[in-house]
């Protein structure tokens, strides 16, 4: 289950909704809008026992907040992690990305990096290298070995009503 703006605005995810940062479907409100969407269906599926993946910028400090507050009203445990890369493979990757997969290009993504506030408490991980290096950096961050916990989720046997 995802929720995007592009969706939320009911375009098709192939077709560009660029514009300058934070204006179009990228606005505050909209944005707003989106990240209630997520919450709202990660904590459906956590109060169901399912985990859950928020992919997502978290540029800003209130909606992280509120990721938080659904991991407590839930159980669950949040592991918020930082996704960095150096700034010339940021702009070469946001050059040759294919356009249904983001409308972000060069300048939206430095005026996102330079307004973000720091993230006490995330964990950065570094993607400059292979997506299996961060992959599983990213892992041994959901799972440190000194929990002892097993990385496969388990369905709950519940009878259908």
């Amino acid at each position: 289950m995802t929720a995007s703006a592009k969706e939320l605005a009911g375009l098709d995810p192939a077709q560009s909704a660029s514009a300058p940062y934070r204006q179009g479907i990228y606005d505050p409100c909209h944005t707003a809008r989106t990240y209630a969407e997520l919450l709202s269906r990660a904590e459906l599926l956590l109060a169901q026992g399912e985990p859950v993946v928020l992919d997502a910028s978290w540029s800003e400090e209130r909606h992280r907040a509120t990721a938080a507050d659904v991991a407590v009203r839930t159980s669950s445990d949040m592991v918020a992690l930082l996704c960095t890369v150096l700034p010339q493979i940021a702009s070469a990757r946001l050059a040759t990305r294919p356009p249904e997969l983001s409308d972000a290009d060069e300048t939206v993504g430095a005026a996102m990096t330079a307004a973000m506030p720091p993230w006490a408490g995330a964990i950065e991980i570094d993607t400059s290298a292979s997506p299996q290096e961060a992959l599983a950096r990213a892992l041994a961050a959901v799972h440190p070995p000194e929990r002892n916990v097993s990385w496969r989720f388990r369905r709950s046997q519940l009878e259908p009503d």
